[in-house]
């Protein structure tokens, strides 16, 4: 009987302890992070008057990342000034879909002096538009994008001050 009572206390301090643990970190235990495909192998078209990277985009610690269809390249001029004001975290945005004559003409046609990346396959289905800051690993930090003015920016700022 008494050798029961210790054992039921043991098990009674064993569970206050794990059990509060378990529970605030329950999200990460079970939810990997999410790894997207950040291939460095694309064909990188540019417009005639386009900037070049003055680093490799793919080895930094921190990148955005954006997928989307030839209709969704304005995205690349809202980000312009975001691009300027964070020199340190690389854009680097894919055209999925879509042939390379179309994306060129469209580049130098809406003057974006922005490199893009050619991707002839679509993993995204009909999405016309997705983004993403990702690690060095690819994995995803946020999901956010040039249509969320304010929160993008913010999480740029957030991002590039922390420890990534």
């Amino acid at each position: 009987m008494m050798l029961a009572k210790k054992y039921i206390r043991i098990t009674g301090i064993i569970l206050i302890i794990i059990v509060p643990v378990l529970i605030l970190n329950w999200g990460k235990l079970t939810k990997p992070a999410h790894q997207i495909n950040v291939p460095t192998d694309k064909l990188m078209l540019v417009s005639n008057d386009s900037i070049k990277f003055q680093f490799n985009p793919f080895e930094k610690k921190i990148k955005f990342v954006a997928y989307m269809k030839i209709g969704a390249l304005y995205h690349v001029k809202e980000c312009e000034r975001l691009i300027k004001k964070f020199p340190n975290i690389p854009f680097i945005f894919y055209v999925i879909n879509s042939d390379q004559k179309t994306i060129k003409e469209y580049l130098q046609h809406n003057k974006i002096a922005y490199p893009i990346y050619y991707y002839p396959t679509n993993e995204w289905g009909d999405l016309s538009f997705i983004s993403f800051i990702v690690d060095k690993n690819n994995k995803v930090i946020e999901t956010t994008g040039p249509g969320m003015k304010i929160h993008f920016e913010n999480s740029l700022k957030r991002i590039q001050n922390s420890n990534y």
